[in-house]
C-alpha cells in the first residue's frame, strides 16, 4: 500500500508539473491559445488523482475486514480530458493553422 501511496504522489506530482511546464513554454502570441489550452488539459487529472486517493483509502479499509475466502477487490484509475477541452484544443489548432497559411501569403 505504500508503494501505491508513493505512485499516486508521483502522478500527481507529475500533472502539476506538467501544468506549470507546459504554461511556462515561450511561444510567440500566435501560438500562446494552443499552449494555454494544452497546459490546462490535465487540470482535470488533478482533481481525478487527488478523489482517487480517498476512494482508495475506503477500498483498503473495506478489505482490511474482507472474509479470507472472498475475491479480493480490484481498482483502477482513469484520467480523461473532457471533449469541451478537446474541442476547444481543436478549433485552436485550426485558427493557429489559418494563420500560419495567411502569413505564408
Amino acid at each position: 500500500m505504500i508503494y501505491a501511496a508513493h505512485t499516486y504522489a508521483r502522478t500527481y506530482a507529475s500533472i502539476v508539473n506538467w501544468i506549470i511546464e507546459a504554461h511556462s513554454v515561450a511561444v510567440d502570441e500566435s501560438q500562446q491559445e494552443v499552449r494555454d489550452i494544452l497546459a490546462k488539459m490535465s487540470a482535470s487529472s488533478i482533481n481525478t488523482v487527488w478523489n482517487y486517493v480517498f476512494e482508495l483509502q475506503s477500498i483498503i479499509e473495506t478489505e482490511k475486514n474482507r472474509p479470507k475466502d472472498t475475491p479480493a477487490a480490484k481498482w483502477n484509475l482513469t484520467l480523461q480530458i473532457g471533449d469541451d477541452v478537446i474541442n476547444r484544443f481543436k478549433a485552436a489548432i485550426d485558427r493557429y493553422k489559418a494563420y500560419v497559411l495567411k502569413m505564408q501569403q
